[in-house]
């Protein structure tokens, strides 16, 4: 796969692919405990949380016209005293995997928020995922602890990871 892609602000146009690009590990892992799938109408309401500036933002990777993946900022907790802390998320295709997708995101959302407000980013990985924790530790998040057997999916219990990295 060719690593010639864009990363830029996501548009209410790419929710369709972005709903597609999240339903695929919806419906086929435990990397997220949703359960059900998003029709491109649902995931419309959660996108009009985003803006083009701020601690909220959300970026997509694109080339010819294709979406490969999106990145996102949002709130950590809804107390105010938590407003310079995101969570941060990162979605690429199943078939744009390995293509540095993953890290053009991060990256490009990282230097938007370093112009924010922020202080922390937080991430909170469905384990096991190899793929995932080894692209946050290499873009700086450190292991803060696992809670374990919190999601039942699939007829299983999964644990989950809590990532942290300082942003400047």
């Amino acid at each position: 796969m060719s690593q010639t892609f864009q990363i830029r602000p996501a548009l209410e146009q790419d929710v369709p692919a972005i709903t597609e690009i999240y339903n695929h590990y919806v419906v086929n892992t435990a990397v997220t405990f949703d359960l059900d799938p998003y029709t491109p109408d649902q995931r419309r309401m959660w996108f009009r949380q985003f803006k083009t500036s701020g601690r909220h933002q959300i970026v997509v990777a694109e080339r010819a016209g294709a979406v490969l993946g999106y990145a996102y900022s949002t709130v950590f907790r809804s107390r105010a005293a938590y407003d310079s802390t995101v969570e941060t998320t990162v979605y690429v295709d199943r078939y744009a995997h390995r293509g540095g997708v993953g890290s053009a995101l991060y990256a490009d959302l990282f230097a938007r928020l370093a112009k924010e407000d922020v202080h922390r980013a937080i991430a909170c990985i469905g384990l096991p995922n190899e793929p995932s924790v080894a692209l946050h530790e290499r873009l700086g998040f450190r292991h803060l602890g696992s809670l374990t057997e919190v999601g039942r999916k699939f007829g299983k219990y999964w644990d989950i990871g809590w990532y942290q990295k300082s942003l400047p």
